[in-house]
């Protein structure tokens, strides 16, 4: 006998948590596949509501690892949205190394110390705008647009 479940979103402890109202919040992941010379990224914004506002994807050039790929997927997601008319967004990742990098205050020793550098002066440059941590189930919308573009 074989049983069949079906799985509510609403069960997981790990959802998507919108930003207060009036904010927005930036979803940034990144994927590759093995054995290909490339990576894709996806970046996605919505509302206080979950509203969706607008998207992106990318393929970029292979990288050497899934951190370099994580904080590329995070600067290329604030190059993106300087170019918006969005204030008060969070910029909100599943990679917790990433995020805890480009918070550090100290210079990075990193091999991807440039990027994270960049990261950090965009973050400062322009006022409403942070970074978080999110698990990675709560991050599902930017994956599954990175994982169709992969």
């Amino acid at each position: 006998m074989t049983t069949t479940s079906i799985i509510n979103c609403q069960t997981f402890p790990h959802q998507w948590k919108p930003p207060a109202t009036g904010s927005f919040k930036l979803n940034t992941d990144a994927s590759f596949k093995v054995g290909e010379g490339s990576f894709s990224i996806g970046l996605l914004l919505r509302d206080h509501q979950g509203k969706f506002i607008v998207g992106k994807v990318q393929r970029l050039v292979m990288v050497s690892s899934v951190l370099e790929a994580e904080v590329i997927a995070i600067r290329e997601g604030l190059h993106w949205l300087a170019s918006l008319p969005y204030q008060n967004v969070e910029v909100e990742s599943d990679s917790l190394l990433a995020v805890q990098a480009i918070k550090r205050p100290h210079d990075n020793i990193l091999e991807v110390g440039f990027a994270l550098d960049e990261c950090q002066a965009m973050i400062q440059s322009r006022s409403g705008v942070s970074i978080i941590f999110a698990k990675r189930q709560a991050n599902r919308a930017a994956w599954w647009l990175d994982y169709l573009v992969c």
